[in-house]
């Protein structure tokens, strides 16, 4: 299993940047922690790495969910006019 030694990796360089962080030596951002992580990393690991996290940019953001409930709530109100004809719809839109 890939994630064992990915898990272990993380595990590792986290604790050692705590470690740094509460003996006050070399106090690194997250950013600088997450480039370490990654850096410390084997080509197996980081294949574990996106495969486990590679899909994070396909999850919507809140604007995004916002406007996929409008548009849900949008496409099941009986009161909003909706198209079946293409024709119509822009003879609606030109008019």
């Amino acid at each position: 299993c890939l994630a064992k030694p990915l898990v272990y990796s993380l595990c590792y360089v986290l604790l050692k940047a705590r470690y740094n962080i509460i003996k006050g030596v070399d106090i690194m951002s997250t950013r600088e922690i997450a480039y370490n992580i990654i850096d410390c990393m084997s080509e197996e690991q980081l294949s574990a790495f996106v495969a486990l996290f590679g899909n994070a940019a396909d999850i919507p953001n809140e604007e995004t969910l916002e406007a996929m409930r409008e548009a849900d709530r949008i496409a099941h109100d009986p009161n909003v006019k909706g198209y079946t004809d293409i024709d119509e719809l822009m003879r609606d839109l030109l008019s």
